[in-house]
This record gives C-alpha cells, structure tokens and sequence, in this order.
C-alpha cells in the first residue's frame, strides 16, 4: 500500500487549534486550552524529549495495563488491514479528561471489528506514577476501551505530540488520516469510514 502522509511533522494541526467543521467548503479552526507536557527543570535533560530509539515508526509495540475496558499485555499500533482510533491524553487534564466522552461517542457510532480505540499516556512525563493510579484515573472518567502507556515515548515522538488531547484516526500503515486537537465526534466517525473505505479499496 502507497504511504499516503510520509511527512509526519506535517501530520498534526498547529497545537492549540481544533477543526471545528466544515461550512460551505471552508475548513473552521478554533482555539482551545490543551494540556502541555511538563518537564521538570531539575531534569532537563534534551535527550528525554525523544523516543529511545530514534529511528522507531509504526508498528509500535505498546504497553497495555488492566483496566476497565482495557487488558493487561500489549497492543500493536496499527495493526494490518485496521484502523485506529488513537486518543494521546493526560491524566490531571481536564480538557483531556473531558475529550474521553467524545471518543466514548464516537466508538459508540462506529460498530466495525476492523477499527481499534486505544488511548495513550507518555510514562514518565505523565503526573500518574503507577499502573494502579492510571487504571483508578480510567475508572474515574468512564473510559472502557485499551488504555496503554507509552514507557519510552516512541508513539507520542513519532508523531510529535507535546499538547494533549490529541486525537489521529490512523490507517493500517500508521498513517493520519485525521490528527490534532480535540477533533470532533462527526470527524472522527467520518474519518474512521474514509479509512475502511480506502482499505476495501486497496484490498
């Protein structure tokens, strides 16, 4: 399958800007209050901003832990002829913890066993230190679907997200069809088809 996006600093909205619909055409962008990454000062190190290993892309191996929804073991992202509804978000966020209802929706609306939902949280630079803390915290905002952790940031540096929440609906190459800020229920769902679509296609 041709790769369809191969820029993926290109691949996400500037931060802080969410599409807000489409009217008469024209793509609307709105301000939003997201979450940035925090880095603790005493540790700067510049070497922590990126993934372990520099050269790492899809497919990731990411690291799942038990939670309401969620299995205890490791995901595949993406997996072959999938889609993936990938949620990057933060606990101690509001905005973040907020979006979680419109994923809910939108996995609600997209009944296709080829699609995946997952939600992901960066180790580490995430304020919730424990497994036990991130799956009391998924508990507390109703999420039911994979919850996972990226331990040394390969996803989250890969697709150079430093705001959260973000949102891609990403093809079976791991490439966004849809990324940035907070998209809407409507964008995800119509992506989520686009991309089945564009698979059936190449198959």
């Amino acid at each position: 399958m041709e790769r369809r996006l191969r820029d993926r600093n290109r691949s996400f909205a500037p931060r802080r800007t969410v599409l807000a619909g489409v009217a008469g055409g024209v793509l609307a962008a709105v301000p939003i209050a997201g979450c940035l990454t925090f880095v603790d000062d005493e540790d700067d190190d510049p070497a922590a901003d990126e993934p372990d290993d520099g050269s790492a892309e899809p497919p990731f191996e990411v690291r799942t832990i038990e939670a309401p929804g969620s299995e205890a073991g490791a995901v595949t992202i993406p997996e072959p002829e999938t889609v993936t509804v990938l949620n990057f978000t933060r606990t101690a966020c509001p905005t973040s913890e907020g979006y979680l209802e419109t994923i809910a929706d939108a996995k609600r609306q997209v009944d296709d066993e080829r699609v995946r939902f997952r939600s992901i949280v960066e180790y580490g630079r995430d304020p919730t230190e424990t497994d036990e803390a991130f799956a009391e915290w998924w508990a507390e905002h109703d999420g039911d679907w994979t919850l996972a952790i990226d331990d040394d940031r390969a996803v989250f540096g890969y697709y150079g997200v430093d705001s959260t929440p973000e949102t891609a609906v990403l093809d079976d190459e791991g490439d966004p069809r849809l990324s940035g800020l907070a998209a809407s229920t409507g964008d995800i769902v119509r992506s989520v088809r686009e991309a089945l679509a564009a698979i059936e296609e190449d198959g």
